[in-house]
């Protein structure tokens, strides 16, 4: 059952994302040569959305429990269920968040 709290999406860039939209786009805009998230090993079909993240978040020192201490230009924030209206979509894809 669906609840308040799971994580339907992310906002990054000023855009609402879903998970597999983040993931691909923090994968070929942020972790290329040069970017700001660079020398992170691709790991795109291995990971989940969230344990990708995460890897991200603890290789580069972020705290994604401080929402504060970082901002969605430069990383994802979470996206509850609760927090989203159910006509709330993926601003790449379409797809309902």
């Amino acid at each position: 059952m669906a609840g308040i709290f799971d994580i339907v999406g992310y906002d990054y860039k000023g855009e609402r994302l879903c998970p597999a939209c983040t993931k691909k786009i923090v994968t070929v805009t942020a972790t290329k040569d040069g970017a700001l998230y660079d020398g992170w090993a691709d790991s795109t079909g291995l990971m989940g959305t969230e344990e990708f993240l995460q890897g991200i978040a603890e290789a580069f020192g972020i705290d994604r429990m401080i929402e504060k201490s970082f901002s969605a230009n430069d990383f994802p924030k979470v996206i509850f269920r609760g927090h989203v209206g159910w006509e709330t979509v993926c601003t790449n894809c379409g797809n309902t968040l």
